[in-house]
């Protein structure tokens, strides 16, 4: 595929570059530079992806003028025909808009014309408007002037402060930008064609004939009539025929077409050869229009449907039949009918998408790249929806023959586990998380660590009695405590590994109240999730404005856990990682008593909830030691008692997994630890046994394992 040579000019860790080359390779350019005016972090990552870079900085040059002249020179230099500017912080100089004219491009966070300039964030808020936006527009000599190529609107919450409303700006920014220089390139392509060819390429056709069958009647109205306007003949089944009526849109009832009336309560009435004639035909086919005379079928070129609501229905707790009756069949068989064909024919299955429709019929029709890329949302729309299908109709198959999981972009994140990695969240289609019904209030956008980590805190302090605490470092607890005030909690968590919570996240199971986050304030920490804040806490971690401060719900519980492997996946039913005391077994001389008992059952928690191998060493509600992701369980047993130092007399121990030998309950019960529980099972376990009675330890097994990898 021809594509067009585009140069990126950045001045920071160019968020939108990323997302640009992600896009690349379904797009028609091709991005062979990346300039910057100075040591810009997205210099590195470009290099790391193969794509030549230059510096021009301005203190290099008297004046804009000769800056301006050596970029352009620098860009001219590798054949580019367009230059995206992708957060570049110099105005260039006329001289580029005559070397590149109308073929400068420049994203703006806000609706232009409205708040132009480089405050445009924090102008929309002080304005008081209720949205803003992504404008992507033509560079001109007047700043954020030029001609208008596409905007995208952005709600502004009551909530919002500049740090918000930008990371939301952004997602759009990075769905908007790409799709816009790709469309610019794909211009340029057919164009090129046409010259070189002295004929028109045009692949736009013009929408003559609509059929229209939706359950989501947003926008409908507007859509009718715009339709209507163009002189579009509509088509309307059931209820969008009714609804369009009383809108004073004219349609063609689907019934009028067929010349057979819905039948079956509904269940049959777009199934019909008159309607899917209309969609499949291929019009370059001469056997297909002779077909399609034969048959009095007249061409349908745009099809606009979205389903039957059964994700709805299934959430709202209804009725198996009635479940059923919200399986839609007809809408999936038009919808894949018109993607199949859409080298002719346009599908909508959005109201987010009817924007494309409007442009269409002011441009004359749409074009093969707008129909291909609708197309790809359609087979994604239905393949959702079956997904959501299977999954109720298999729910109580733990590990069916078949898994279907349709995962939805929520948003990018800066990179993943390393900057040189990209990364997004994705949400589960019909799933709930905390991560999804979460509130930040403060604090940079959350990175792909940030969430990893997170989620292990998250799920370790809902196992707590109240108040309790957990501090995690790299998805394992460094630190774990319940207290009687919340901020005793906090402290002790702190307190057993202080070097590793630092930079750490924080996960509480109380309201965090104005004490606490006083504390806490007073070291680096990434993340603070809670199940609610005070005002007071609140203003105090106001203060900390880098640190993310989360009030989510509790984990919703997933019901097998997933991991990839080249061309695979593992999947498993998920660990409760819960205490079943009934099957603990004291196989020790020494019994323990009822504070002992408790001291167990948290160390037992919290060791569930480590990289094996681990030992958890718990001395009066919270762990001093703590070893974690040792290849030997003695290892781990040492590791955990260098930690704990003399914090180990009296204390009590856990091993996620049976302890194969001796030589790790004689390491913790000669640092002084006084209790043990494990798994038990090993063919050694006699050994083990012995040795508690040798040091006067109890020693209980529990029967379950926690391997954690």
């Amino acid at each position: 595929m021809a594509r067009v040579p585009i140069a990126v000019l950045i001045s920071g860790r160019g968020s939108n570059l990323r997302r640009l080359l992600e896009m690349q390779s379904q797009s028609a350019y091709d991005i062979v530079l990346v300039l910057a005016d100075r040591d810009a972090a997205g210099l590195e990552w470009a290099e790391t992806h193969d794509i030549p870079t230059r510096i021009v900085r301005w203190r290099d040059h008297p004046d804009r003028a000769a800056f301006t002249a050596a970029i352009c020179g620098e860009v001219e230099a590798f054949g580019c025909e367009f230059v995206v500017l992708a957060g570049f912080m110099r105005i260039l100089a006329p001289v580029a808009i005559e070397r590149f004219p109308e073929r400068i491009i420049n994203i703006h966070p806000s609706l232009l014309p409205a708040f132009p300039g480089a405050h445009a964030v924090e102008d929309a808020l002080a304005a008081g408007v209720s949205e803003t936006g992504v404008t992507v527009h033509v560079v001109v000599e007047d700043v954020d002037a030029g001609p208008i190529l596409a905007q995208r609107s952005v709600p502004i919450h009551p909530d919002d402060d500049a740090d918000r409303l930008h990371a939301r700006i952004q997602e759009q920014e990075h769905s908007l930008y790409p799709a816009v220089i790709d469309d610019l390139a794909r211009q340029t392509l057919d164009e090129r064609v046409s010259d070189t060819e002295g004929e028109s390429m045009s692949d736009r056709i013009p929408i003559k004939r609509a059929l229209l069958s939706v359950s989501d009647k947003t926008g409908l109205a507007d859509l009718g009539a715009a339709l209507a306007a163009a002189g579009v003949e509509i088509i309307a089944s059931g209820g969008t025929s009714r609804a369009l009526q009383e809108a004073g849109v004219d349609v063609v009832a689907v019934p009028d077409v067929t010349g057979a009336p819905e039948m079956l309560g509904g269940r049959v009435k777009t199934l019909h050869p008159k309607i899917h004639g209309a969609i499949l035909a291929d019009t370059s086919q001469a056997g297909h229009v002779v077909d399609l005379n034969d048959q009095g079928i007249v061409a349908i070129d745009l099809v606009v449907c979205n389903l039957y609501p059964f994700e709805a229905t299934v959430a709202a707790g209804k009725p198996a039949d009635e479940v059923v009756e919200n399986i839609d069949i007809g809408g999936p068989a038009m919808i894949r009918a018109a993607a199949k064909n859409h080298a002719r024919v346009a599908v909508v299955t959005s109201p987010e998408s009817y924007p494309v429709v409007l442009g269409a019929l002011a441009d004359g029709g749409t074009t093969m790249y707008e129909r291909r890329r609708l197309a790809t949302e359609a087979f994604a729309h239905t393949g959702r929806y079956d997904s959501l299908i299977h999954g109720w109709l298999s729910q109580d198959e733990l590990l069916p023959e078949t898994r279907l999981m349709a995962l939805e972009r929520v948003g990018g994140l800066r990179y993943g586990e390393n900057p040189h990695q990209e990364a997004a969240l994705y949400r589960q289609a019909g799933a709930d998380g905390w991560a999804f019904g979460l509130t930040q209030l403060q604090g940079k956008e959350l990175s792909f660590n940030n969430y990893a980590d997170t989620e292990s805190a998250w799920d370790l302090v809902q196992r707590l009695s109240t108040p309790g605490c957990v501090v995690v470092k790299h998805m394992n607890p460094c630190g774990v405590a319940t207290r009687g005030t919340l901020h005793a909690a906090f402290v002790a968590a702190r307190d057993c590994d202080p070097l590793s919570a630092f930079g750490g996240v924080v996960a509480v199971n109380e309201r965090l109240d104005e004490a606490t986050a006083k504390e806490m304030s007073e070291m680096f920490l990434e993340v603070i999730i809670c199940p609610e804040v005070t005002d007071e806490a609140a203003a105090v971690l106001g203060a900390k404005k880098n640190l993310r401060v989360l009030v989510a719900p509790p984990p919703a519980g997933a019901r097998v856990e997933l991991r990839q492997i080249d061309g695979g996946a593992l999947i498993q039913e998920t660990d409760p990682r819960v205490t079943v005391e009934d099957d603990w077994t004291v196989v020790s001389e020494a019994q323990p008593g009822g504070a002992m008992l408790d001291e167990l059952r948290l160390a037992w928690t919290v060791t569930a909830h480590c990289k094996s191998n681990s030992i958890v060493i718990v001395k009066e509600g919270a762990a001093v030691g703590i070893g974690v992701g040792d290849q030997s369980r003695v290892g781990a047993a040492e590791r955990a008692v260098r930690q704990a130092g003399d914090r180990t007399i009296g204390a009590v121990a856990a091993s996620e997994a049976l302890i194969p030998f001796r030589d790790g309950p004689d390491a913790l019960a000669e640092a002084g630890v006084v209790a043990l529980v494990e798994t038990g099972g090993s063919r050694n376990d006699q050994e083990v046994i012995d040795a508690a009675n040798e040091h006067g330890m109890v020693l209980v097994f529990t029967g379950m394992r926690h391997f954690r990898h």
